[in-house]
């Protein structure tokens, strides 16, 4: 592994073991291509972490000046970042306590704050919430109320109800405001059908962020979801280096206080075993995990040796995420089941394939209503091109990288 891929690796944890601090030291003696190391270490999320380690006496005077002000500047500009979003965040939050909604924080709105402390180390990039299924046209309404718009066209309530229920609503949007992503599942479905929703929020449980109160998944949820979220990713579309340091820093946080025979059927009823063998492989690689309650999901991945060349394929490979559409599409195909009777899945399908004029409006940003026709004969070509070039970069360039 190239050096400088080696640095960033080390750089996605918020403590360094000996170790670790005898490896970074080898590393920094050694020439380093540091405008590589900073292009990669932005779009990977990890230069205030670079900077938490690399401003320290030991490894501040192996690391150019110029180099160690640019990873000050973008720790300084990430704190500032997360302050307006922390006030954005407590913002929903005392709105939806106003109206008697509970909302769960997932993923960077909660980790943050509750597992990096400094808030500074944890870019986000949008807020993710959690509700109650009866409670998602509520929430709409109170994200309205505070000035938040939705630009997504659905071709019909169906496909709302089915695509926001295997993912999230369309993002809500404000000006000089992060995006805010409203779940009202935390995981897609399994061989079992979707997670049962009810029992989580049985689970759920309740903090207090900044004085709002809210809550969070259990220690179970929690891992499944974050297991399941950076699977995905790697699979698909790549994946940020600070994701792997949000599973390393909770597992050592809550790994003695989880209930893991709650989390292994939880994985089994959800299939994603394999996926969770994946990500510990790679985390066994990079971050010499030693869990031993997800060895069980080891031999389900790929080789140590294949693992390493994919780990750094989807870590390193610039534009790795451009080629995800044969995935997004196969994902689509499987929302049929949650459409219902035969007669709503053929109605799903058809207007996936020839979609409303708003949808295809929105969909093409087309400026002129009277190339629609146009357009409603190119789109089936358009999805098929799409999911052939997807198909060809994944099988015989991804694969092989």
């Amino acid at each position: 592994m190239p050096p400088e891929n080696e640095l960033l690796i080390l750089s996605a944890r918020l403590t360094l073991t000996p170790e670790e601090s005898a490896a970074l030291t080898r590393i920094l003696e050694a020439p380093l291509n540091w405008s590589e190391v900073k292009e990669q270490s932005g779009r990977l999320g990890v230069q205030p972490l670079l900077y938490k380690h690399l401003q320290q006496k030991p490894y501040a005077q192996q690391v150019p000046d110029s180099v160690l002000k640019d990873f000050q500047e973008a720790y300084r500009f990430q704190a500032m970042r997360s302050l307006r979003i922390y006030a954005q965040i407590i913002q929903l939050l005392e709105a939806m306590n106003r109206a008697s909604i509970p909302v769960v924080l997932l993923k960077g709105a909660l980790l943050a704050k509750w597992v990096y402390v400094d808030t500074a180390l944890r870019p986000m990039s949008d807020i993710d919430i959690f509700c109650r299924e009866a409670d998602a046209d509520s929430v709409k309404k109170v994200l309205f109320g505070l000035g938040y718009y939705q630009q997504a066209v659905y071709n019909s309530p169906l496909h709302e109800r089915v695509f926001t229920l295997k993912r999230h609503m369309p993002p809500f949007l404000r000006e000089r405001a992060v995006p805010v992503e409203v779940h009202t599942n935390y995981s897609k479905s399994g061989p079992k059908g979707m997670p049962d929703m009810a029992k989580t929020w049985e689970k759920a449980v309740p903090l207090t962020l900044f004085g709002a109160p809210c809550f969070r998944l259990s220690n179970e949820d929690l891992l499944i979801h974050l297991f399941a979220h950076l699977a995905k990713h790697l699979e698909t579309s790549g994946t940020a280096l600070y994701w792997f340091c949000d599973l390393y820093e909770l597992t050592k946080l809550i790994g003695s206080e989880t209930d893991w025979n709650s989390f292994h059927g939880k994985a089994t009823a959800l299939a994603i075993q394999n996926q969770i063998g994946r990500v510990y492989r790679f985390m066994e690689a990079g971050w010499k995990m030693e869990q031993g309650e997800f060895l069980r999901y080891s031999d389900l991945a790929e080789k140590l040796a294949d693992n390493k060349i994919a780990f750094q394929h989807r870590l390193f490979c610039k534009g790795f995420g451009r080629k995800k559409e044969l995935f997004d599409y196969i994902h689509n195909l499987q929302s049929l089941r949650q459409a219902g009777e035969m007669g709503s899945r053929l109605y799903f399908l058809g207007r996936y394939l020839i979609p409303t004029r708003e949808n295809l409006v929105s969909r093409y940003n087309i400026p002129n209503k009277s190339a629609l026709p146009f357009y409603y004969v190119i789109h089936p070509f358009v999805l098929l091109k799409r999911a052939a070039a997807s198909l060809i970069y994944n099988v015989f360039i991804a694969r092989r990288s």
